[in-house]
């Protein structure tokens, strides 16, 4: 499990979660081929889809066996979105089920294992099962109570599957993406974070904001923080 959790972390500080190419007429990529030639090659990031694409051939690479896992990731309403808004990874490791997602955007959920509890950077998380909605859910600890971030279903499915949600999250103007694009990194000590609006960088308590008034900026923001060229937007 170490060796896991170690490429776990090392992908999470170092390849951003990110959507500008959903704001510069990209569409999904779905294809490990793609996803390398974005990621590894152009310096990029991407979203849990490429993202979980990529740790998922690193781990067959060592060895495993992980399976793609469908999610829906609770709304700020405490509604849930079709099956397939969230992609995430299961593995099996000496009997014992853990989740293992990079991709979650605006935390970094550790490697989890079924019915237990983990922990990153002094946040708490656990995975627990909902009987009630026949699923199972990713929970951090807030403020002395367990609140679920999002949802998931242990069943095996293939990387199609997740097509049309993907399709839907590339192109619908309603979906969450749309409202702007969007970067996140983990770092040793927080986490920095770069939208249309501002960048903000969280070094244990302490929290940096910096308005973002142009685009310009957003574009020269994303190029000093996280890695992200120009020529490949």
């Amino acid at each position: 499990m170490k060796t896991v959790s170690t490429l776990h972390r090392a992908q999470a500080l170092s390849i951003p979660f990110e959507s500008l190419h959903l704001h510069f007429g990209k569409g999904p990529k779905l294809n490990l081929q793609a996803v390398v030639q974005h990621v590894l090659h152009q310096k990029r990031g991407g979203i849990c889809y490429e993202l979980n694409l990529l740790f998922a051939a690193a781990l067959r690479y060592l060895g495993y066996q992980p399976i793609f896992l469908s999610a829906a990731a609770r709304q700020a309403d405490g509604s849930y979105p079709p099956w397939g808004d969230h992609m995430a990874l299961g593995i099996t490791i000496d009997g014992q089920d853990w989740l293992a997602d990079t991709g979650f955007g605006s935390r970094t959920v550790p490697v989890l294992p079924f019915g237990g509890q983990g922990s990153w950077q002094g946040e708490h998380y656990r995975l627990d099962e909902d009987t009630g909605a026949g699923c199972w859910a990713v929970q951090q600890e807030q403020e002395g109570s367990w609140r679920t971030l999002f949802r998931l279903k242990r069943t095996p499915c293939r990387i199609q599957d997740f097509e049309a949600m993907a399709n839907y999250h590339y192109q619908a103007p309603t979906s969450p993406f749309a409202e702007g694009p969007v970067c996140a990194l983990a770092t040793t000590e927080g986490r920095k974070t770069l939208t249309a609006k501002y960048y903000k960088e969280i070094t244990g308590q302490k929290e940096n904001r910096l308005p973002v008034e142009s685009q310009a900026q957003f574009l020269g923001l994303a190029q000093q923080h996280f890695g992200i060229r120009l020529p490949y937007l």
